[in-house]
């Protein structure tokens, strides 16, 4: 489905608002009476707008929760343009609990699908973030043909407050509820309006990912095929375009769309081909670790004819069929033996844990043969914590 299309041929194109209502109802992020914003298109053709997210505009509308408001703007990309903050707020108690995202919408000129591009579910994977942040500033409108909507950074407490893998206001992982909750936490009522406000209006998506601040991890992207032949076909197109040479082949995904858990899974089961893809580590920004999820992107878009150009799948990707994880028996300090990225045997030492004083108390053993995918990056351990992903590499392509 178009939705730039279907959405567009239900609105009165008035003159000098047609452009910004389509933009509103490809990425809806604000109750209809609350917009307030002045658009111009690109010289060169094509349009370009930032806006901000916030998981309890719905709310306000159905519970009539309290909000406060100021203004969006846009412009053309080559003037000053700027998106006002746009915070709403759910009244429970005096505690003022909403929580606000950025948000990019790029519309080309021809017309096209829509793509969702997600990353900073997890605040510290900052490869991920300043991927879709640099390409926010290097698409060209002029040059898309249909949609791209742009969430670089879901989980703005953890990236502001440094705390890995969950949001801190409820302690919750924001890539493990969805399709959410309009009624429950915060990473819950975030979760429902990324899949309202971001999944259904897209017709295809891609979560980006990476090492955590504890996490050294070599890039990879997850396939998870739903059992629809035409939608996996697509979907294993768009993971082979994306480019990276280690892929998870993720057959354990839920298959209730009610209870879909990861974003990835939330639009695939919403019949829309998603990939997940990860690289960055250790709360690190190589350069490397961007430009590879940057152009992977770009290399999706290329597929799905949204871009000019060609974009040849991988070569002789190595296709993971499972993962073996590693988890510590006690608490301690950490030493790795291994690193990202090496192939180990099952049974060899991959690491070890000392109690305060340097004695060892337990040894990580390899479960199984594969390949590294990340190992802890850091020497505090915690009993039951990952210690290290093993990848088993498949007999064949799937």
């Amino acid at each position: 489905m178009n939705s730039s299309v279907e959405c567009c041929d239900c609105l009165a194109r008035a003159e000098g608002a047609s452009w910004w209502r389509e933009q509103r109802c490809l990425c809806s992020f604000r109750p209809p009476a609350l917009y307030s914003a002045d658009s111009q298109a690109w010289s060169g053709g094509g349009e370009y707008v930032q806006a901000a997210g916030i998981d309890s505009s719905e709310l306000r509308c159905v519970r009539g929760g309290r909000g406060t408001t100021t203004s969006a703007h846009c412009g053309n990309r080559h003037s000053s343009h700027r998106a006002d903050r746009y915070r709403i707020y759910r009244s429970d108690g005096g505690k003022r609990r909403g929580h606000e995202y950025p948000s990019s919408v790029i519309r080309g000129p021809k017309p096209g699908p829509t793509l969702a591009l997600v990353a900073g579910a997890h605040g510290t994977e900052y490869a991920s973030i300043i991927a879709l942040e640099g390409l926010i500033q290097e698409l060209n409108p002029a040059e898309i043909s249909g949609t791209v909507i742009i969430v670089p950074l879901v989980n703005i407490a953890s990236f502001e407050q440094k705390v890995p893998h969950v949001n801190p206001v409820d302690g919750k992982s924001m890539n493990r509820f969805y399709p959410g909750n309009p009624n429950g936490t915060q990473t819950e009522r975030a979760s429902w309006a990324m899949t309202k406000q971001v999944v259904e209006k897209s017709d295809y998506l891609i979560d980006l990912h990476g090492g955590d601040l504890d996490e050294s991890l070599r890039p990879y992207s997850y396939w998870a095929p739903t059992g629809n032949a035409q939608q996996d076909a697509i979907s294993r197109a768009m993971v082979l375009a994306f480019g990276l040479d280690t892929i998870i082949l993720s057959t354990d995904r839920p298959r209730d769309p009610n209870a879909a858990r990861y974003l990835e899974t939330n639009a695939s089961l919403r019949e829309k081909p998603s990939l997940t893809a990860e690289a960055g580590h250790a709360g690190t920004v190589e350069p490397e670790d961007v430009t590879a999820l940057m152009n992977g992107c770009l290399n999706v878009m290329r597929y799905l004819k949204m871009l000019p150009g060609n974009a040849p799948p991988v070569q002789n990707p190595v296709w993971i069929e499972r993962i073996a994880s590693v988890t510590s028996e006690t608490s301690g300090i950490f030493y790795p033996l291994v690193k990202r990225g090496w192939y180990v045997q099952q049974g060899m030492k991959i690491g070890y844990v000392t109690d305060l004083f340097g004695k060892t108390v337990w040894e990580a053993l390899a479960p199984s043969s594969g390949v590294v995918l990340y190992v802890c990056a850091v020497p505090s351990m915690k009993k039951a914590e990952t210690v290290a992903n093993i990848g088993v590499v498949a007999d064949k392509a799937p």
